[in-house]
């Protein structure tokens, strides 16, 4: 077998594993809320919302992008989420990207209000992120006690 054979059989094969790590890594990889909360002035209000991303593959891998919808109790509305950066996702490790969400303050008044009438709440997230070029879809709920 000639080198350039042994080498292109090398490379193929490289490619092959690097595409299974990445296929294995997103049939793994879960997402959770780990906390929410209020910051911000009165007329800047922000809603800071932490993902936890659960990587339990040998795989490292680097989130690039989020975007979803953050609802009150499946039906309202309260804002969109975008995160454009990137970060690295460790592996057999749990990494929390914090998102700075700013909604309207009349939302988020809105919010507060049903929250308090209702004693509690559930937070829904629901969207997309891409991590190493793969779109991965998620659906998340946090409920408030």
């Amino acid at each position: 077998m000639s080198n350039k054979k042994i080498i292109g059989l090398f490379i193929l094969s490289a490619g092959v594993w690097y595409g299974y790590q990445k296929y294995n890594f997103s049939q793994k990889v879960t997402f959770k809320i780990v906390g929410i909360s209020i910051d911000g002035g009165l007329f800047d209000p922000q809603i800071i919302l932490s993902i936890g991303l659960n990587n339990p593959t040998q795989t490292i891998t680097t989130i690039s992008n989020l975007t979803a919808e953050l609802f009150l109790n499946g039906n309202n509305k309260i804002a969109d989420v975008y995160f454009f950066g990137r970060k690295e996702i460790a592996a057999n490790s749990q990494t929390v990207l914090p998102l700075s969400i700013t909604p309207t303050l009349a939302t988020l008044i809105n919010t507060i209000k049903q929250v308090l009438i209702v004693k509690k709440g559930s937070f829904d997230l629901k969207g997309s992120a891409t991590i190493d070029g793969l779109n991965i879809p998620f659906s998340l709920n946090y409920q408030l006690s």
